[in-house]
């Protein structure tokens, strides 16, 4: 859930199916919502629909599973505002968790939206009971932190190179070949190295830890989709 934002619109009921777009079979999905903040709690996950700016279009999210999610979205053609984050809530226990007492924490993905789309999959992490967060891109589309933002790093994660962007109190990390469809990455690694170079609290503590797709635009009503998802703690 983007706790960024100052204020959240009140939550906005859509139709079952999107303008323009055959509306999902509902006998083959577990659980659908087109509720703005829509959320499925399965076991320690919570699916969420996240359309959380208030400029958004209509969106709906349908999942069998936490690693088994679709998302049928359409934003404004040509816009560059993130207006949904349809996501997997993978860490939430309503406490930070200290970092200091974990060996690693990593995810492993396969996603796909298609590539007309202004957007990014990526993890959400945030921090210190919401104060700051950490993004990790690793499939993007049409967007360019570096033209409007500062970087201030180079690091190798899980075997990787990522660049580091400056956007306090929000720091990205892309992946430096942006179109990884599947793969993992090292959330752990992300937040020593923002320990370690003075961004984040030696005694910070993960809050929530989500991963998804920031979408701006779609061109019309189009579709994303999770089909293999695993969330590792390793203390």
């Amino acid at each position: 859930m983007r706790r960024i934002a100052a204020v959240v619109t009140a939550l906005t009921l859509f139709s079952l199916s999107l303008t323009g777009t055959p509306a999902l079979a509902a006998a083959s999905w577990h659980w659908c919502s087109s509720n703005a903040e829509g959320t499925w709690h399965t076991g320690k996950f919570m699916v969420q629909n996240d359309a959380w700016n208030g400029g958004h279009g209509p969106q709906r999210i349908c999942a069998n599973s936490y690693h088994d999610v679709r998302v049928t979205s359409n934003q404004p053609t040509g816009n560059t505002a993130i207006e949904t984050y349809p996501d997997v809530g993978a860490m939430y226990t309503g406490t930070d968790t200290p970092v200091s007492g974990l060996k690693d924490v990593y995810n492993t993905y396969t996603e796909s939206f298609p590539a007309d789309v202004i957007g990014e999959a990526a993890d959400d992490i945030w921090l210190n009971d919401w104060s700051l967060e950490i993004m990790i891109w690793v499939d993007v589309h049409h967007e360019d932190p570096g033209s409007y933002l500062p970087v201030i790093g180079h690091p190798t994660l899980g075997g990787q190179k990522f660049t580091v962007y400056n956007n306090a109190p929000e720091y990205i990390f892309e992946l430096d070949h942006p179109h990884q469809t599947t793969g993992s990455t090292r959330i752990l690694g992300a937040i020593h190295w923002m320990i370690k170079h003075g961004y984040a609290p030696a005694d910070s503590g993960i809050t929530e830890a989500e991963f998804g797709w920031e979408i701006a635009s779609t061109d019309g009503a189009q579709k994303f989709n999770l089909t293999d998802y695993g969330f590792h703690v390793i203390k």
